[in-house]
């Protein structure tokens, strides 16, 4: 029986029921701005009906399209870069979701890419990574 965990890469620790969801620091995943801001690009994964869901919100973007990126090698490492995995529509509240698997040996990474728009720049949540027991 395989079992998924989803983990976040950002500040804290903390673990969930017996399917452990695991919180470790890291860097902040959004770059210094150049041009009005970046928006505030929330994300997290949850396990619902056994299956796992990529979701969060967009500070003032409704109805419009991100980019869901992945990455099969660790992020803080200087060779590995995120791709694109799907493009969602946020809906009338500025939230996304998205369902994303997890690998069988080793972590994939995940996070949500914001195009610059609206006079904000390029935006990124935080790191989620997903892996199997």
């Amino acid at each position: 029986m395989r079992v998924r965990f989803a983990a976040l890469l950002a500040a804290g620790a903390m673990v969930l029921g017996p399917a452990a969801v695991a919180i470790a620091p890291v860097a902040d995943a959004t770059p210094a701005s150049k041009v009005a801001g970046t928006r505030k690009v929330g994300a997290k994964i949850v396990k619902k009906h056994n299956k796992l869901f990529f979701q969060g919100k967009v500070q003032d973007y409704k109805k419009k399209k991100l980019v869901i990126q992945k990455a099969t090698c660790d992020p803080s490492k200087p060779k590995c870069k995120f791709k694109k995995f799907k493009k969602v529509k946020t809906d009338a509240k500025n939230k996304y979701r998205q369902q994303v698997p997890a690998p069988r040996k080793g972590k994939w990474y995940w996070r949500a890419m914001v195009p610059a728009s609206g006079g904000y720049d390029v935006s990124y949540s935080s790191i989620w990574y997903t892996y199997t027991l």
